[in-house]
Parts: C-alpha cells; sequence; structure tokens
C-alpha cells in the first residue's frame, strides 16, 4: 500500500508542473498588438498622447483609434500598440510606429 501512495504521489508531482508551465506560457491578453512586417530603418516608436481607461472599454478605444490612425495614414503610420502604463502611469498610452 505504501508503495501505491508513493506512485500515486510521484505521478501527480509530474504532472502538476506541465500544468503550470502551460499557464505560464499562454499569450498576456490584455495588450493587443498588430503586425508590422518589413520595418523600415527609419521607423521609430511614438507616443501619441492619447490615454484610455484601464478597462477592456478602454483598451477597444485605444485599438480602434491605432486602427484608425494606421488606416488614414498609411505612408507614415505602420502599426500602433496599446501600453498600459507607459508612460502614463494606470491607463492604456497609444503608441504608434511611425516611418520618418
Amino acid at each position: 500500500m505504501a508503495t501505491a501512495l508513493l506512485s500515486v504521489a510521484l505521478g501527480s508531482a509530474v504532472v502538476i508542473p506541465v500544468a503550470a508551465q502551460a499557464a505560464t506560457s499562454a499569450p498576456a491578453a490584455r495588450i493587443v498588438r498588430t503586425a508590422a512586417p518589413n520595418i523600415p530603418p527609419n521607423a521609430q516608436w511614438q507616443f501619441e498622447g492619447a490615454t484610455y481607461p484601464n478597462t477592456s472599454a478602454g483598451l477597444a478605444a485605444c485599438n480602434s483609434e491605432g486602427k484608425l490612425l494606421v488606416e488614414e495614414y498609411p505612408k507614415t503610420d505602420i502599426s500602433w500598440n496599446c501600453r498600459l502604463g507607459s508612460p502614463d502611469s494606470g491607463v492604456y498610452n497609444l503608441w504608434i510606429l511611425f516611418e520618418m
């Protein structure tokens, strides 16, 4: 009986780290990034100056504005990123990948 309990304990010890590893390798869902293929060498990230509340609606509004800017200015605005707390803490900050 002691051998059966020991094998059950060892078996569960092997399963727990795998489950923990799977949970930590999941991507963060709070920040949305768009793909920016073929980034020119003279492009840089620039804080747009717009901030949005730290809510799901605030993140949606930030992404909507970023998408709109990239669609309106496709020759200069390559991509966008809504960063939480950078540079203004506690809110989403709209960053644009801007080609100079």
